[in-house]
């Protein structure tokens, strides 16, 4: 999807209704929230205070999806004993009386445990957020507002896959191995329930146990709520440091552009753009940066090559080992590849391409600084991206 930017705002994405349905339940959220709680903004404690949170709501789901699916199981087993048949027979009523019974108590404790669930993930992002000191309030230039991103990770949403300033996040990207990936991501919490029902039921079929099978499935239901709630309060631990960082990084590039002028200018877009390509999409933080960058510089004039040529930014790297903002530069090359809290292979591989990013040094910095991103630790943070 190409954005196109009109007075340095861009035309707005139209969210879809679960994600407005989830930007509601974060207003609420944050102003019950802001009356009951001090701020902290203090980085330092923010990993402590986010675990308690992560811990706590995933023993919540945990406890949603065990609960949810007992009382799933009872109405289902009533209806299988209203209905006793298994046989197949199309021209008895009876037999799409209890599918219909079946389909609707499936639907009906389905939606409970997703809402329910769905609900604590909203909460907790907005307590980290709130605790942090994320700005909730939009920023014109950004496509993707800071509420939208709360929601979308809450929600299981992925990234947009959009294309601004000519940046195409899909350059490199395998479309099969996107589409197998999407269906699997699609299917996972179905398929996951359907699966663990068949491997139980085949276990117990023919033991002692076969009467409590059904029951058996609450737990490993509401062990899947809770990882599901775990890796997503992760990922969203993640972001919001690491927006924190991007914050912090910013207003440094801002000071070095005006001192080292459009070079440097354009070749902070040409890095972050490169790392969007290699991201498969636009990390909100990444998005961030470039669209900020764009805000007070625009687009350097009479470009020479896209934006997005990553095999053009590498070479350049290359050449620039006696120029004064080549330490501020690759600061920012090495946040952008870190910013997810991976140095994946695929990143790895790109990176031996480059001379400079290829070195021992490079790839030990990108790995440390990947794992200080997952630990929420500023003072390795610091050390490589300031050399504090």
């Amino acid at each position: 999807m190409s954005i196109k930017s009109k007075n340095n705002e861009w035309e707005p994405l139209n969210p879809g209704f679960i994600e407005r349905w989830g930007l509601k339940i974060i207003e609420f959220n944050i102003k019950k929230i802001a009356t009951q709680s001090h701020r902290n903004i203090e980085l330092k404690e923010f990993y402590s205070n986010a675990n308690i949170i992560i811990r706590n709501s995933t023993l919540h789901s945990f406890l949603i999806g065990l609960i949810v699916t007992v009382f799933y199981v009872i109405a289902y087993l009533a209806v299988v004993e209203y209905y006793p048949s298994e046989l197949i027979d199309f021209q008895d009523l009876n037999f799409y009386y209890k599918w219909f019974w079946i389909l609707l108590v499936l639907g009906i404790f389905t939606y409970i445990e997703l809402y329910l669930v769905y609900r604590v993930g909203l909460k907790a992002v907005c307590k980290m957020a709130y605790y942090v000191g994320f700005d909730l309030s939009d920023d014109p230039i950004l496509i993707t507002k800071n509420k939208n991103i709360l929601s979308r990770i809450a929600l299981e949403i992925p990234d947009h896959r959009l294309i601004v300033l000519g940046i195409n996040p899909e350059k490199l990207l395998n479309k099969k191995s996107l589409f197998i990936k999407t269906i699997i991501y699609k299917a996972k919490i179905v398929a996951s329930n359907f699966i663990a029902k068949l491997i139980v039921r085949r276990i117990l079929a023919r033991s002692a146990l076969r009467a409590y099978s059904d029951f058996i499935i609450a737990p490993i239901t509401g062990f899947w709520d809770g990882l599901v709630t775990y890796i997503t309060l992760i990922e969203m631990r993640k972001r919001l440091f690491t927006r924190i960082l991007a914050e912090d990084l910013l207003s440094n590039l801002i000071n070095k552009c005006n001192i080292h002028g459009i070079i440097f200018q354009e070749l902070c877009m040409r890095a972050i753009a490169s790392a969007v390509i290699l991201n498969f999409k636009f990390h909100p933080n990444l998005e961030f940066l470039l669209l900020k960058l764009y805000e007070n510089f625009g687009l350097p004039n009479d470009l020479s090559h896209p934006l997005d040529d990553i095999e053009f930014f590498l070479n350049k790297l290359d050449t620039l080992d006696k120029e004064k903002y080549r330490g501020d530069l690759l600061a920012l090359v090495y946040f952008c590849f870190a910013v997810d809290g991976k140095f994946t292979n695929f990143e790895k591989k790109i990176a031996k391409s480059c001379k400079t990013l290829s070195s021992i040094e490079s790839q030990n910095i990108i790995t440390k600084l990947s794992k200080a991103i997952n630990k929420c630790d500023i003072e390795i943070v610091n050390l490589f991206l300031y050399r504090k």
